[in-house]
């Protein structure tokens, strides 16, 4: 899943996307579930947009009392879950990060982020509010934890967003993963949403598992 994430300092575009308004704000260390982000979206004329959303959207389910908030879909079933569907059929978005953070079992805390590029974007759909996909994780994510988020590559953010592309093509480009993610262990400090410093994204030594 994807629990938490970072933004900051990243590049002015994205792919074929303007995000240069994003350099002008602060730098977020520790984005969490509830937070507004900031995500890519195709608008009525066409054209990509950066727009900002709160992250997840509030459920109420038949065996819980209370309302849940929900932060992920597995991209496996988006297409058919009734809860989603007609978001995943026309409301497809990039979430921006350079960032993201996955416990393991021992609930230790890593950051993963891409060596060679700032900006990492997340497949999400949206509505009011903003959910990010997920996939099982690649074998070199597994030793962390069974699932990640589906990471979009540059190349395919026109497709992703585009109200005609094919079913075919949403579902090859939500299995294709081609960044090859850096990880290493963080503070517990990134456990409290209220701290948001750059110490959060510090490894814990200077050595990088891969």
């Amino acid at each position: 899943m994807c629990g938490r994430f970072a933004l900051v300092n990243p590049t002015p575009n994205f792919g074929p996307a303007d995000i240069s308004a994003l350099q002008n704000l602060p730098s977020q260390y520790n984005i969490a579930p509830g937070q507004s982000i900031h995500l890519l979206i195709q608008n009525n004329n066409q054209k990509i947009q950066l727009v900002s959303k709160p992250w997840g959207i509030k459920m109420k389910f038949s065996n819980s009392p209370s309302e849940k908030l929900v932060i992920n879909a597995r991209s496996e079933t988006v297409g058919q879950k009734p809860m989603f569907s007609r978001f995943y059929a026309n409301k497809r978005c990039v979430i921006v990060a350079t960032g993201f953070y996955e416990w393991d079992k021992q609930h230790n805390p890593y950051y993963f982020f891409d060596t060679h590029s700032k900006v990492l974007g997340f497949a999400g759909i949206y509505n009011k509010e903003a959910v990010i996909l997920t996939k099982p994780a690649s074998e070199s994510f597994r030793v962390i934890h069974h699932r990640m988020p589906v990471i979009i590559d540059p190349s395919s953010i026109e497709n992703w967003l585009s109200s005609t592309t094919s079913l075919e093509r949403l579902s090859n480009i939500l299995k294709n993963t081609p960044t090859i993610l850096q990880h290493h262990p963080v503070p517990t400090l990134v456990n409290s949403p209220s701290n948001n410093t750059s110490m959060c994204i510090e490894p814990i030594t200077d050595q990088l598992f891969t």
